[in-house]
């Protein structure tokens, strides 16, 4: 049960950060593309329609970051508490699968109840987005057990 606790604040860290980074992005990018002169309604849900995007491209760099950062830091730590190395290692494949399937799925809530056009192509993308942030967690997963290996030297 504490494990739980432990990865689940990570993960809640993880998907706080992603939101912030999405919203940043959104605000920056995406209303300066939006056409304001059909209204308000219009322009919120062409926001909320790019969104999506913006949640699978943070997630995507986050993913990356993240997953290497937590063996640079997290894994030594905890090791040194004696929880052994495959529990740790389990724990960061876990939390970053839940932050990925997470962000697919409010992707997909979003592109489900927001009318934007080409939906079935919304679809794709999501899921080589999803392609795209496994590969990414795999890069890092694989980057970070070779900085828990080699040290420097890796």
């Amino acid at each position: 049960m504490k494990q739980v606790k432990y990865w689940g604040k990570h993960y809640l860290e993880n998907l706080s950060i992603i939101f912030m980074v999405a919203v940043f992005l959104m605000l920056f990018l995406a209303v300066g593309e939006v056409e304001v002169s059909e209204g308000i309604n219009h322009l919120i849900l062409e926001s909320l329609g790019l969104l999506p995007y913006y949640l699978c491209f943070a997630a995507s760099f986050s993913v990356l970051m993240v997953g290497m950062g937590y063996f640079q830091s997290y894994f030594p730590v905890l090791v040194s508490m004696n929880v052994t190395r495959k529990s740790v290692i389990n724990g960061i494949m876990v939390c970053l699968l839940c932050v990925i399937i997470t962000i697919l799925l409010i992707s997909a809530v979003i592109w489900r109840f927001v009318p934007i056009n080409g939906i079935e192509l919304n679809m794709q993308v999501l899921m080589l987005f999803g392609g795209i942030q496994f590969l990414a967690a795999s890069f890092s997963l694989f980057c970070g057990y070779v900085i828990a290996r080699w040290k420097k030297i890796g």
